[in-house]
């Protein structure tokens, strides 16, 4: 074993846990030859996210050894080696175990940009406790023109599933005076850095099984809110997102207009205006938050680092939201755009938007639709 261990330290041994592998990236492959994937994740749900095959579907943790799974549940890979670079990045290396002949294989951990910003200094969070606890969160990037004051409280505070976290950027007298926030904070940055900076490690954000992440200018309503991360729950998705309802006219991606045939469509892309996360798909992604200003970009490369999923990842037809301003109207647009792909070039992914399958609404049986690029869905 030579070519890509060439100037590395054998460490004499090292004992991993799953919390040490699972924030860590890696490129795979062959020891002699070039890799097969460039940009590895190991999932906490035990999935391996990255462009492999059948022979790397999952991987876990024995006697302090990483083990790589075959679709089929049988070990394929046991890295019983560790290396160092110069740069205190590790290196694992091992057979390969399969039948198709003798072959080791190494991970090597590749720098990434990302990570939970390591604490919230500077933050003033104010926190106000609801009498009972709730297992959702919106976490609302918004200034005075927000439209979160006039979304209809359809529903009473009592049967409201989720609380609410303001993260502010308006006018510093502004600030402070929603009478329903769970959570307030002012602070400067566009989006998805000043989310970063709020979903420190240690944050009490993380407190909550679904977390949404929703522009200010979307308009929906208390009970919508709850359906969403009802569905999100019920079928145990881990990246979603509401329909965009086709009274708007401010639709980027033509797939997220709502179908009404469908409850939900499993899809390739969910967008950043306003994806749901579950917390461990949140806290694998949350790194690309601090890699970008504008936002773009990151809603493609987080399907990557949840493994491109064919089922956990949908837009959910039954709830619409209505996006009541155009895209692009506060911001460099042609910057924005580049800064997206050299965010994608970065963690070598695609843009794909594609339908996989669904889950009809029909009132006498929920039905199910698979496209023929997913016959294995179901």
């Amino acid at each position: 074993m030579t070519d890509q261990l060439q100037g590395l330290t054998r460490v004499a041994e090292h004992h991993w846990t799953e919390a040490d592998l699972a924030h860590r990236a890696w490129r795979f492959g062959p020891v002699d030859r070039p890799p097969y994937a460039n940009y590895v994740k190991l999932l906490p749900n035990g999935d391996v996210a990255g462009e492999l095959g059948d022979n790397e579907a999952r991987w876990r943790v024995v006697d302090g050894q990483l083990q790589f799974l075959d679709r089929f549940d049988r070990i394929s890979t046991k890295f019983d080696q560790a290396f160092l670079d110069g740069e205190g990045r590790f290196a694992l290396a091992g057979e390969f175990l399969q039948p198709s002949g003798l072959a080791h294989h190494v991970l090597r951990e590749v720098a990434t940009g990302g990570g939970l910003a390591p604490s919230g200094a500077g933050l003033e969070l104010i926190h106000r406790p609801p009498a009972t606890k709730r297992r959702n969160l919106v976490v609302l990037r918004a200034n005075e023109r927000s439209l979160h004051t006039q979304w209809p409280r359809d529903i009473t505070d009592e049967d409201r599933s989720w609380d609410l976290c303001l993260s502010s950027y308006a006018a510093k007298e502004n600030f402070g005076h929603d009478e329903f926030a769970e959570y307030q904070v002012h602070h400067k940055g566009m989006k998805l850095e000043a989310l970063h900076q709020l979903l420190h490690k240690g944050s009490p954000l993380w407190d909550y099984d679904y977390i949404t992440l929703p522009d200010d200018d979307l308009m929906m309503s208390w009970r919508d809110l709850n359906q969403l991360f009802a569905i999100c729950r019920r079928f145990g998705l881990d990246l979603a997102q509401p329909s965009l309802d086709p009274a708007g006219v401010h639709v980027a991606h033509p797939i997220t207009r709502r179908n009404e045939r469908f409850l939900l469509r499993y899809v390739s892309f969910v967008e950043v205006m306003m994806p749901v996360f579950s917390r461990d798909a949140l806290l694998a992604c949350v790194g690309t938050f601090g890699e970008t200003q504008s936002g773009f970009g990151a809603d493609n490369v987080w399907p990557k680092l949840l493994g491109e999923p064919l089922n956990r990842m949908a837009i959910i037809d039954k709830v619409a939201v209505l996006h009541t301003r155009p895209q692009g109207a506060n911001y460099d647009v042609d910057g924005a755009i580049a800064e997206g792909n050299r965010l994608q070039h970065g963690y070598h992914a695609p843009s794909r938007v594609l339908e996989y399958g669904g889950i009809r609404a029909n009132r006498r049986d929920m039905q199910r639709w698979a496209s023929p690029a997913a016959d294995e869905l179901w």
